[in-house]
């Protein structure tokens, strides 16, 4: 039943476009009914091409407001759309950008009513800053959120006790991941710290070029930490992706989701498949760490890294010359600084994703966590971080000694004290399901009267979790026929041995070398293979690749380079 509720829940949340849709039509077809001289003269002055403004368009046939009922309009342009006697029911303010209060003047003596969306948090001055203590205030739920939970607790415990909350994942999610560089470099005329240095620009411009190569169906963005940084990567990245016509479709401005190099300033709202947070800041030549992270170090630096942690759908991959070791807790004095560290240390050690030290679990699953122990099966209770959300029991099987897989919810006090529903029924298991678990609930009534049901109900979940993880099962074997004729024996012949001779490669393509990997078309990669494969000799897909970077005479080696040969390689056996 818990299962159809959600289902249902889900579908009636989809559908409610349409009835929205009917209604706001049938209104309009109310308006024209009633006036349809003024219908009709609001059509002609759309329709003229001399320039009307559309003020006066408005201000002369307020039927326009009934014809498009929301309106997107920045708070400048405000006057010029709408006149000063004109009244809108409702006005929503983003907030998520520091405006100054005069700005939306415009919009606050148009409306009826205003709703104001931000975070009085992020910054000391703006229009949620100012006006956050003088409106009436609703915290809205953030449990939806795909923060890791390590970060979530940080969050919780500077400044956002009671909205963000730390939702644990499976062990060995690889959401959040680190790649170390080492590099070192000098600060930049004018600055304190070393903002970028060229191995960590090489190593990210490697990572998307080995991206759009393998994986172009994904959208990406690189998220530079500061602007000096975020120019070198454009910079290397436009270079290394000039001229190569494997890379023209994904790096094309006219996609849907444009791969884009941002700093940390701009990566609000960004929303991509794949995140790449380079973080630029490295020791200098003789070992040291300058603790100055710039923008980070600012009051909304701390906001910033959590808008680039939630812009991937996806995975995180962290790109840093500095692991969380080399950064020196006691000297940071700005969450944003403090957060930094932490997700250089949730990133390096991703799989530590929940504890339940010294936790036992609820009375009344006691009995079932006992079934499912002399099952086989793993059993951990109260899985979660301190302060966070806590999985009642955690499930997992021997054949994965690491991991845990199924994630069993009962109807406890947490559950009951949800007045909401949807929340209770339907997000609380939405949000396990999206970090990766599988959500079995076992509700009290059914554990207590027969809780070897319930263990085997979460024991099938977590059969068809290994089928799924190993592929389909093996095909069933053909029956063995009740009699077999072997009067007559068919002798199968022997195959023909395969022709393994070699012979002398046939003339070299007119394709020169020692040229960048990006000046070589596809075609002539493919007519290279052709030519190293004429000698009839066999050798392997790595074999060949390094027979390719040879016939180019390569010299620089990289994740992209090698997926680029590879798949060339792949493509013309």
């Amino acid at each position: 039943m818990a299962v159809s509720l959600r289902e249902l829940d889900a579908a009636h949340t989809r559908s409610l476009s349409g009835p929205v849709a009917q209604a706001c039509a049938r209104r309009v077809r109310a308006a024209v009914e009633q006036d349809k001289a003024d219908a009709r003269a609001l059509y002609i002055a759309l329709a003229r091409e001399d320039g009307v403004p559309l003020r006066e368009i408005i201000d002369a046939h307020p039927m326009a407001l009934l014809a498009r009922p929301i309106w997107i309009v920045p708070p400048t342009l405000v006057p010029q759309i709408f006149s000063p006697t004109a009244v809108v029911d409702l006005a929503v303010l983003d907030a998520s950008t520091p405006m100054p209060v005069p700005q939306v003047l415009p919009a606050f003596v148009r409306a009826e009513q205003v709703l104001v969306v931000g975070d009085s948090r992020r910054a000391t001055t703006g229009l949620a800053a100012e006006l956050g203590p003088l409106l009436p205030s609703r915290t809205l739920p953030t449990a939806r959120n795909s923060l890791d939970a390590g970060i979530a607790s940080f969050l919780a415990a500077n400044g956002y006790e009671g909205v963000v909350e730390a939702v644990p994942s499976p062990p060995g999610d690889t959401s959040l991941t680190l790649e170390l560089v080492d590099g070192r470099g000098m600060p930049a005329p004018g600055q304190a710290a070393v903002e970028t240095v060229e191995a960590e620009v090489s190593r990210v411009v490697d990572m998307v070029i080995d991206r759009a190569l393998t994986r172009p169906e994904e959208s990406l963005a690189v998220i530079a930490l500061n602007r000096l940084h975020a120019d070198a990567l454009r910079s290397a990245i436009t270079r290394a992706a000039a001229g190569a016509p494997a890379l023209e479709e994904f790096f094309a401005p006219g996609a849907a989701e444009p791969f884009t190099v941002v700093e940390l300033a701009e990566a609000r709202a960004l929303q991509r498949d794949h995140i790449i947070i380079s973080v630029g800041y490295a020791k200098t030549p003789h070992g040291r760490t300058i603790h100055n992270f710039g923008s980070v170090s600012d009051h909304s630096g701390m906001v910033g890294l959590v808008e680039a942690l939630c812009a991937s759908r996806g995975s995180t991959q962290v790109v840093s010359c500095l692991a969380a070791g080399d950064i020196d807790r006691d000297r940071l004095r700005a969450p944003g600084a403090r957060l930094l560290r932490e997700v250089l240390a949730r990133a390096e050690d991703s799989s530590q994703s929940g504890n339940s030290a010294g936790k036992v679990p609820d009375r009344l699953l006691v009995d079932l966590a006992e079934h499912l122990w002399r099952k086989g099966l793993s059993v951990v209770p109260r899985y979660g971080t301190d302060g966070g959300v806590r999985i009642p029991l955690a499930i997992g099987h021997p054949d994965y000694p690491d991991e845990l897989l199924v994630a069993v919810l009962t109807d406890d006090v947490d559950y009951i004290s949800e007045p909401s529903l949807r929340r209770r029924d339907r997000h609380r298991v939405e949000r396990l399901e999206r970090r990766g678990w599988c959500v079995h609930m076992a509700f009290s009534a059914g554990v207590f009267v027969d809780p070897e049901a319930e263990a085997k109900a979460v024991e099938e979940l977590v059969l068809s979790v290994l089928v799924e993880r190993q592929g389909e099962a093996a095909p069933a074997m053909e029956a063995v026929p009740d009699h077999v004729d072997d009067s007559v024996r068919a002798v199968p012949e022997a195959p023909a041995p395969e022709a393994t001779g070699t012979h002398e490669r046939t003339e070299r393509p007119r394709i020169a070398q020692g040229l960048p990997l990006q000046a070589y078309s596809d075609d002539q990669l493919d007519d290279l293979m052709a030519w190293i494969r004429s000698d009839g000799v066999g050798r392997s897909e790595a074999g060949e690749v390094e027979e390719l970077r040879s016939a180019l005479a390569l010299r620089r080696r990289g994740s992209g380079i090698d997926a680029v040969l590879a798949n060339a390689v792949r493509r013309t056996r």
